[in-house]
């Protein structure tokens, strides 16, 4: 498996299509590294949602630490992140390496 280049963006398949790694400025290139690992390693249906929600929680840790409760931001971000989420969970099946144990 790769390790992680910083100078890479993890958010999209095969660098064909990609969302920024950024949402509302933070940085959430890390999120979609651990969850390509876990694609790659691959698995069956409970595994690639495991990896899915693995990614969201990422993504809402980032943003919750980066902007308190109190900060405007943190809600779009939040909701950008739910929405990222969404497009993984009904698009990156085909990318996900099934395998049956």
């Amino acid at each position: 498996m790769d390790s992680y280049d910083d100078r890479k963006n993890y958010c999209g398949p095969d660098g064909k299509f990609s969302f920024s790694r950024y949402i509302f400025g933070v940085d959430t290139n890390k999120c979609y590294w651990m969850h390509d690992m876990r694609y790659q390693c691959g698995g069956n249906d409970t595994s690639r949602r495991f990896a899915d929600d693995c990614m969201l929680h990422c993504m809402v840790r980032h943003i919750c630490k980066t902007y308190g409760w109190y900060h405007p931001l943190r809600y779009a971000a939040l909701l950008q992140a739910w929405w990222r989420y969404v497009a993984v969970r009904l698009f990156g099946g085909k990318y996900f390496n099934k395998r049956s144990y």
